[in-house]
């Protein structure tokens, strides 16, 4: 589909639609415009292409611990879970 045929169609389908809506495709525009002219902002990669290791799966592995009781109900909450 040309350029010329959308702006037409655009422009079609917003005469059938209610005046008090065009704020609403005004906003929308002004959205792609928006992030239209966003740079695509990139991660850090190392040399190789890869994550840095800080981003790397497994790296607070033995630093990170749970309570063996984790999921007993706390002593606070009693009167609530009766």
């Amino acid at each position: 589909m040309s350029t010329a045929s959308i702006r037409e169609t655009i422009l079609q389908e917003m005469s059938v639609l209610p005046p008090a809506r065009y704020s609403e495709v005004l906003d929308f525009i002004v959205s792609l415009k928006t992030d239209a002219v966003k740079p695509e902002v990139d991660k850090p990669k190392t040399a190789s292409g890869k994550r840095p290791r800080s981003e790397s799966c497994g790296w607070l592995k033995g630093k990170v611990w749970m309570a063996d009781d984790f999921d007993a109900p706390l002593e606070e909450m009693q009167e609530y879970m009766e």
